[in-house]
């Protein structure tokens, strides 16, 4: 068992050294064959941490769960994230100046029990009613 182990551990380190050598992101990104053949070899690596020693050393078992992976998981996120209106969605979202929604903020005054807290949230919308000012006179 400990060869097997070795053997399955030295085939990864062996795929991971010649990935970093000959690896060509120009090529990954122009070619969706080439994005598929990565996509798979992360996806032999995520089964690898995270299936039992039976159930990775089964091929067709992990032949499908690399496939599954790469169609069903991998391709459609990297799609989603290299979509440019869903970048620019999560920009506007990471930079909106408040995140306060009224709801949210009716939530916390309702529920909160700590007067500290209390206080500090009044310090905030201060800092908001502040800042709105500022911006409405200049």
């Amino acid at each position: 068992k400990t060869s097997e182990l070795s053997e399955l551990e030295q085939y990864f380190f062996d795929v991971e050294k010649r990935m970093e050598h000959c690896l060509a992101f120009e090529e990954i990104l122009c070619s969706p064959e080439h994005e598929k053949d990565y996509l798979r070899d992360i996806s032999e690596v995520v089964l690898y941490l995270l299936l039992p020693e039976g159930d990775f050393e089964n091929k067709v078992l992990r032949q499908l769960l690399k496939e599954l992976m790469v169609t069903t998981v991998w391709l459609p996120l990297v799609e989603r994230m290299a979509d440019e209106d869903y970048v620019n969605q999560t920009l506007t979202w990471l930079l909106k100046p408040s995140m306060f929604t009224a709801e949210i903020f009716t939530h916390i005054v309702k529920t909160s029990r700590d007067v500290g807290e209390l206080d500090e949230i009044m310090v905030q919308i201060e800092a908001e009613i502040e800042k709105t000012r500022e911006n409405d006179s200049s």
